[in-house]
């Protein structure tokens, strides 16, 4: 089983760089996460989401109250081996939406 920090050293996105030029919050973002304890931070795909790898939940719950109440926030886990499809659980954080 890879560890956190096994996770974070692969993260790459070839997009990132030229999307980061575009729209500078990008970075900006990546950056308030290592700074709030991720292990590693990320553009998603073409730059609909920007997010963190947290040792544990409890981490992650922690750095978004670094956050603001306008930012969209989610607090997800990874699927754990032996699982298919997850439990479809997360807690939106923004304050306009409702746990699942």
């Amino acid at each position: 089983m890879k560890s956190v920090h096994d996770v974070a050293d692969i993260l790459e996105n070839d997009l990132e760089k030229v999307a980061i030029l575009m729209c500078p919050k990008i970075a900006m973002l990546k950056d308030r996460l290592i700074k709030a304890g991720a292990s590693g931070s990320l553009m998603s795909g073409s730059g609909s989401s920007v997010f963190g790898v947290f040792e544990s939940e409890e981490q992650a719950r922690k750095a978004s109250l670094s956050f603001g109440k306008g930012d969209s926030l989610f607090v997800t886990h990874s699927i754990e081996e032996g699982e298919t499809h997850g439990d479809h659980r997360y807690q939106d954080l923004s304050g306009r939406g409702e746990e699942s």
